[in-house]
């Protein structure tokens, strides 16, 4: 029998039905940190609560002939299986797949898509979802082009794939995926039956950080070289539905992206401070907006020291201070009460058909941020804050050797409020 264990103190988890995410993620190459180790992470920015267990799943044998369970990203229930493999490797989770035992790390972000599919438990037609996806790759890659290959396979060819909402503003997926040498961006949507599915992924340089805050940031893709991978469908479909004209060469997300959603700098500026804090010696221009035909900034840059993941936490804690566009200073982006704790725009506000909040990296409905660090010697360490960054402690949670969570990072979700966990600690800190 498949079974997710929550070790320390063997705590209920239940599954709660969740809202679309608004994740922002980043991936480093192992040749840009100070210690040669690929990072990859993500702020997970769902509306919500109460939070969610960092969970431990040991290695397992497996009898032959054995099937492994397919589950709803909703509802967590059974809605297919997949014919099983002898060994599993250990691994965590979160919402998603986070780190296995073999230094295989993930980080998500969702995206808009020209195709969506829903799961086959709300009357759909498609088997996987990001948060299966990770976990199968995590119990069976001892590598990042391992985890791209068999995600795309299984998503392509063995049952489809949905994402966060069966909208086309979040029905596409990002997810970046590492080990100790190199790190990926993995995009993902449905196919036109909604059986299948589309993907595409580009290696980061080993010199350079790539951000991803929900939008494809996967453009020209030269497909001679093995920096890139794409599904062989792709293509065909992309000319099909006059995405793409052959003439020039395969752009995946003009072919595939509606560009940012929610509204214009919703991505491009958290594209652009990730960038301007990390590369500020590049002097990128913050009023750029991001459409299918224009990804404004680069894939990823080159920064201008090597990193720590110190510097990524200054990144995941970031609201603009110091810029125009800063929350907590005396300008129009701050509103009347210059907080940091800008909440998303209610019926009324929604009435006005032009002009947004800002959206900041560390925003105020965040469930947790990761940054996993790929050490190329030794183990590899999980960094987990729970809550919003700006108010919350990353500390390392989980290594690639541990056999346990500790009982800060698991939430009870049986108690209104867990006062072991520090998920509610933190939220007392930004006063959520």
């Amino acid at each position: 029998m498949w079974r997710l264990l929550c070790a320390v103190v063997g705590l209920p988890l239940l599954v709660a039905e969740p809202v679309a995410d608004h994740c922002t993620a980043i991936a480093v190459g192992p040749g840009a940190t100070a210690d040669g180790a690929s990072l990859v992470g993500q702020s997970a920015d769902a509306e919500g609560g109460p939070g969610y267990s960092v969970v431990y799943v040991p290695a397992q044998d497996h009898a032959e002939g054995s099937m492994r369970s397919v589950l709803d990203q909703a509802t967590g229930v059974q809605i297919g299986s997949i014919p099983q493999v002898a060994h599993t490797y250990a691994y965590s989770y979160t919402r998603y797949g986070v780190m296995n035992e073999h230094k295989v790390a993930f980080g998500e972000s969702t995206c808009s898509a020209r195709i969506t599919a829903s799961s086959l438990a709300h009357n759909g037609t498609a088997l996987f979802s990001n948060t299966e996806l990770t976990k199968i790759a995590l119990e069976r890659c001892t590598t990042a082009r391992c985890a791209v290959k068999l995600m795309g396979d299984l998503a392509t060819n063995h049952g489809g794939f949905y994402g966060e909402d069966s909208g086309v503003e979040t029905g596409g997926e990002a997810l970046v995926v590492a080990d100790a040498t190199e790190a990926w961006v993995f995009h993902i949507l449905a196919d036109p039956t909604g059986r299948s599915a589309i993907w595409g992924a580009q290696r980061v340089p080993d010199d350079h950080v790539a951000f991803v805050p929900n939008t494809f940031v996967i453009r020209v893709m030269d497909l001679h070289s093995e920096d890139f991978m794409l599904s062989p469908n792709a293509q065909g479909i992309a000319l099909t539905h006059g995405w793409w004209d052959q003439r020039a060469p395969f752009n995946f997300a003009q072919a595939f992206s509606l560009g940012e959603y929610s509204n214009p700098h919703y991505s491009a500026r958290r594209l652009w401070r990730a960038y301007d804090l990390l590369a500020p010696s590049l002097h990128l221009d913050a009023s750029k907006e991001i459409t299918e035909v224009d990804g404004a900034y680069p894939f990823s840059v080159k920064p201008d020291h090597l990193l720590s993941v110190a510097d990524i936490f200054r990144v995941y804690r970031d609201y603009y201070e110091g810029t125009p566009f800063s929350l907590v200073a005396d300008t129009l982006a701050a509103g009347p009460f210059n907080s940091p704790l800008r909440v998303a725009a209610g019926a009324e506000e929604g009435k006005v058909p032009t002009g947004a909040w800002e959206r900041p990296i560390s925003i105020y409905r965040t469930d947790y941020a990761v940054l996993s660090a790929c050490h190329p010697n030794g183990h590899g360490v999980v960094w987990f804050a729970p809550h919003t960054p700006h108010a919350s402690v990353f500390a390392p949670v989980w290594t690639s050797a541990a056999p346990e969570v500790a009982r800060p990072y698991v939430v009870d979700a049986k108690q209104s409020v867990d006062r072991d966990s520090l998920y509610w600690a933190a939220s007392a800190v930004s006063n959520w």
